[in-house]
This record gives C-alpha cells, sequence and structure tokens, in this order.
C-alpha cells in the first residue's frame, strides 16, 4: 500500500503514513462466502433423500392398497358362490336309515306278489356262495333262491349247521326294493322240510344296508318291508342262526324275491 500524499510505501494494517502522518485508506473485510458448489451439493442431498423417502412409502401403501385389494376380491369370489338350494342341501345330508320289518300278516307275501313285480332271476350278472353242498343227483347253486321255483334250493356245504355262511348276488342294475319274501328251509316236501335245518336269523346285506333279522319257527312264506325303497344292486343274505332238522344238519334256503313298484 503507498500513501497517497506522499507516496511512501506503508505497512499493511497502519491507519497513517510513517512519513506524512496523512491517513491511510483501508482495504473492507470481505466475509466469506459459503462455496455455491457445496449448497448446490446439499441441496442434491436433500432432493435424493426426499426422492428415496417418497418412493419407499409409495411401495408400502400400494402393498398395503394389494393386500386390501386381495382381501376383498378373495371376499367378492366367495360371495359369488352359489349357495346350497334346499335340494342340495339335501343331497349331502346323511343316508336316510331304511328299516326291515318281518310282516305278521300271513298273506302279506301273496298282496305284495300281487302289486309288485319281482327282481328275476335273468337279472342276476353274478352269484356265489361261501360254500354249497354237493350232492350225486342234485344240484343246489345260490341261483336256485332266485329261480321262482320252491322245489329247488341253496344248501350250504360246511361240516355243522352252516353259522356264518352265505350267498350273494349281484344285479345288472340298482333296483328300488319294497319288500322281501323268504321261503326258508328245504320246501321240496314236507319230510325234506322236517329234516334239514331251517334260517331262523339271517343277516341281509346290500350295497347301501344291512339288517339282522329273526324269523318264527313255521312253514310260510315270510315278508319282510322296508320303511322306504332299498336301493339294491349288490344282496347278500348271511345264516346267523337255524332250527336244527331232525335229519340232516344243512341249512336250507329255497326262495328269496326282491319286489319292486310297478
Amino acid at each position: 500500500m503507498f500513501c497517497p500524499k506522499c507516496g511512501a510505501k506503508g505497512e499493511e494494517g497502519k491507519e497513517y503514513c510513517n512519513q506524512c502522518g496523512y491517513p491511510l485508506p483501508q482495504t473492507p473485510q470481505v466475509k466469506k462466502k459459503t462455496p455455491v458448489f457445496l449448497v448446490v451439493m446439499i441441496v442434491i442431498e436433500i432432493a435424493v433423500i426426499a426422492l428415496v423417502g417418497g418412493v419407499i412409502v409409495s411401495r408400502v401403501f400400494k402393498s398395503e392398497k394389494k393386500t386390501e385389494d386381495t382381501v376383498d376380491n378373495e371376499k367378492e369370489e366367495k360371495s359369488d358362490e352359489p349357495s346350497l338350494v334346499p335340494e342340495e342341501t339335501q343331497k349331502i345330508k346323511e343316508h336316510v336309515v331304511i328299516e326291515a320289518i318281518l310282516a305278521d300278516d300271513k298273506n302279506a307275501a301273496a298282496d305284495i306278489a300281487a302289486s309288485h313285480w319281482r327282481v328275476t332271476a335273468d337279472r342276476v350278472v353274478n352269484a356265489g356262495a361261501s360254500s354249497t353242498i354237493h350232492q350225486d343227483k342234485v344240484q343246489n347253486p345260490p341261483i336256485n333262491i332266485m329261480d321262482g321255483d320252491e322245489t329247488t334250493n341253496w344248501q350250504e356245504g360246511v361240516n355243522g349247521s352252516g353259522i356264518g355262511e352265505y350267498v350273494y348276488f349281484t344285479f345288472d342294475q340298482e333296483y328300488k326294493v319294497d319288500a322281501l319274501t323268504l321261503k326258508l328251509g328245504n320246501w321240496k316236501d314236507a319230510r325234506y322240510y322236517a329234516g334239514n335245518n331251517r334260517p331262523k336269523k339271517l343277516k341281509i346285506i346290500t350295497n347301501n344296508d344291512s339288517w339282522l333279522i329273526e324269523f318264527p319257527e313255521e312253514r310260510r312264506e315270510f315278508a319282510v318291508q322296508f320303511s322306504s325303497p332299498a336301493g339294491i344292486k349288490d344282496f347278500q343274505v348271511e345264516i346267523e342262526d337255524v332250527y336244527r332238522g331232525t335229519q340232516w344238519d344243512d341249512t336250507v334256503i329255497s326262495e328269496i324275491g326282491l319286489w319292486c313298484t310297478p
């Protein structure tokens, strides 16, 4: 710095010239300013932070919205499912219990035969038995039970009274059966009826139901009536107990009829 009056060189920071004492001009102090670059960087950082925060919040909101929409859609889909009407509800109920009732009326079998039609032997596609007696002159296969002829029969073929032995049939379709008729024992004639065992208790098994029925000791055609039509395609009859014969320890069944409403 030089004195404006005498031109002498002055010292930096002095207020007066050392030579002539003239007041020296003072250099004003400049305040330091924050670099523009720094300000820009701070602004950019703030903007980036705001942007990232906004993206995160947006994703969280969308995720929550999606979850709510999914739940709402599931509720709508469920609400769109058709409710069961009474008829469909009835179909899924438990199987209706059908009772088998032994008729006391001795004319019941004849009345049933007069008002129903019989499932005949030609409707049988399969027949068999747990055992069958072997005789030289007489054949006693299970199908004899279904042939409508009381002089032919099935006889079990094990030693003893045949408890637990059975016959079975499969029909060409399921029939709605209202009643059964049975001729138990050997109906060929009175001598054979008395001489062979007669079933006392029979277990009747079908593809849908089963019943245990006890019969009185008398020679008549029994009638068993169902409380509602029984769907029968597979049919099995098992000996549970017998009335003993006077001559032979073989249990015999002559006829069983399955009767349906015309």
